[in-house]
């Protein structure tokens, strides 16, 4: 099996009235980042096919985690810090003090890279009510620790990552905090204040998307070392 990627620049699609998806710009600050109606994507190929249109979808997360690990080092630099969003439905059962438990991909990082002091600031939040429970955590790891948290949380839209110049970091994870249980909504417009560059786990988990409002296509294009098809 051969894993490659390409660049792409895809059509928007937003939600009208009615409910129906059409070609077009989003509202706020999410459309400065739109060139012609489109964004980059970075699509990822099982032997030359899409790989969420191959049975390879089922081990993404594996698959994936070290080449989308390579690509925000690459846009991230040594001036910029990452922060990484998680947080999705996937669970695992882990023993904690004896008791085997359930926990969510998010609780996972938060107990491995949070509470263990393997990473610098983090913020989570969790939601409980009689018949539902979501939770989200937005993590600044360390490097080397960036495909570990990947390939255990990759898969259904739960990733996001935010490349943030160091002195925003603060700011960037208290506005989050403030969300609260709008956090799933609006995390990406309200970081996306701080961030030079937001990138999103997209089509079902086998690809990647950028928005940025202080680079151009082109200049993102060349960052990633890819160029652009159309």
């Amino acid at each position: 099996m051969k894993i490659t990627s390409r660049l792409v620049a895809e059509r928007v699609w937003i939600q009208g009235r009615s409910g129906a998806s059409r070609p077009g710009v989003p509202r706020g600050p999410l459309r400065n980042a739109v060139e012609d109606g489109r964004v980059l994507v970075l699509q990822f190929l099982s032997d030359g096919k899409r790989i969420e249109r191959t049975n390879a979808w089922q081990k993404a997360g594996e698959l994936l985690a070290t080449p989308v690990a390579g690509v925000l080092r690459r846009l991230t630099g040594s001036r910029h810090s990452l922060l990484l969003s998680v947080g999705g439905p996937s669970v695992k059962k882990r023993r904690l003090a004896a008791r085997l438990v359930t926990l969510s991909s998010d609780e996972h990082v938060l107990l491995d890279y949070g509470f263990a002091e393997r990473s610098g600031s983090f913020a989570f939040f969790e939601a409980r009510g009689p018949d539902y429970r979501h939770s989200r955590l937005l993590v600044e790891p360390a490097r080397r620790d960036v495909a570990a948290i990947l390939r255990g949380s990759w898969g259904w839209q739960a990733v996001r990552a935010y490349v943030i110049p160091r002195s925003k970091v603060e700011n960037a994870m208290k506005a989050w905090h403030r969300l609260g249980e709008d956090v799933r909504q609006r995390e990406i417009k309200t970081l996306f204040r701080y961030a030079t560059i937001v990138c999103e786990e997209w089509s079902d988990g086998g690809a990647l998307r950028f928005w940025s409002m202080e680079m151009t296509h082109a200049e993102l294009a060349k960052k990633l070392g890819l160029s652009t098809l159309h």
